[in-house]
């Protein structure tokens, strides 16, 4: 078929608004006539420097297949004669720096179309705990998924979840992912969000999955014990640590994420465990 037999109506796709960004790019609501659907379209700039590091989340993820992992459906390059906008941008380097190219290569991914993130509900949440662990939940499930497949996602945080339609969680934001060896699954790089990323993986030290169940243990305190500072979320984590034995299941749960590397439970035994305990852990 040639494009000439398609009424121009249907040539192209819509982007109708900026839904998101972050420091890798941002991310597009689009519409696209053939299909009449809307999808999310992230354009990350790249250049000669940064495009095998960049190229990397698509390759992870046209790999996965999951109910709680936001799902891919394609991918290219577009070239663009404008930078992106510099709104709040004063200290990304990384942006900066692209912003003075003349012009800019962007690599598009596109994904499914999501209406929220847990960030979002945790800040105009009611008192619902048990939705909040339903949406964690589904995120642990999710992990467990990458896990099983040699893969550390590196960045999990509540922004770095989505809500779609049907008030489901889905992990998104591949860009730190990475894929692990068969023989000593450690990485090395401090790479991360400084609130959720674990010590040893703030610190550039070695280290394998189990730096992802310590976000998991930060997100799911912060979901059980909102705080109103980061000061005063850090002393009550400092008071898990140090108390003894902790009456509810659910806080020796968290207290096992947040502990001491080689001591954390695997994604699928906490899985198995949450699955086992339903309600019963609150």
């Amino acid at each position: 078929m040639t494009t000439e037999i398609l009424p121009r109506s249907l040539q192209r796709t819509d982007i109708c608004a900026c839904v998101g960004r972050g420091g890798f790019g941002r991310v597009y609501k689009e519409y696209q006539p053939l299909d009449d659907q809307y999808y999310a379209v992230k354009k990350i700039p790249i250049d000669e420097e940064t495009a095998g590091r960049i190229l990397s989340e698509t390759r992870i993820m046209a790999r996965l297949s999951h109910p709680s992992i936001v799902r891919y459906y394609a991918s290219w390059i577009e070239k663009t004669d404008e930078p992106p906008d510099d709104d709040d941008d004063e200290n990304d380097e990384e942006e900066t720096r692209l912003v003075r190219q003349k012009s800019l290569v962007c690599l598009c991914i596109r994904m499914e179309l999501c209406v929220g993130t847990l960030r979002d509900y945790m800040d105009g949440r009611s008192e619902d705990t048990r939705q909040s662990i339903e949406y964690w939940i589904q995120v642990l499930s999710g992990i467990a998924y990458l896990h099983q497949k040699g893969i550390v996602h590196r960045d999990l945080k509540p922004e770095n979840v989505l809500i779609d339609a049907e008030n489901r969680a889905k992990i998104t934001d591949f860009g730190l992912a990475r894929v692990l060896p068969t023989t000593e699954p450690t990485a090395g790089t401090p790479v991360g969000s400084a609130l959720y990323a674990s010590p040893e993986q703030r610190a550039g030290v070695a280290y394998g999955t189990e730096t992802d169940i310590y976000s998991l243990g930060m997100i799911l305190f912060e979901l059980v014990y909102p705080s109103v500072t980061v000061m005063e979320r850090l002393e009550r984590v400092d008071r898990l640590k140090k108390d003894e034995e902790p009456v509810r299941l659910i806080d020796r749960a968290i207290r096992s994420m947040i502990g001491i590397p080689e001591k954390r439970p695997s994604a699928r035994s906490l899985l198995d465990f949450f699955y086992s305990k339903g309600t019963g852990m609150l």
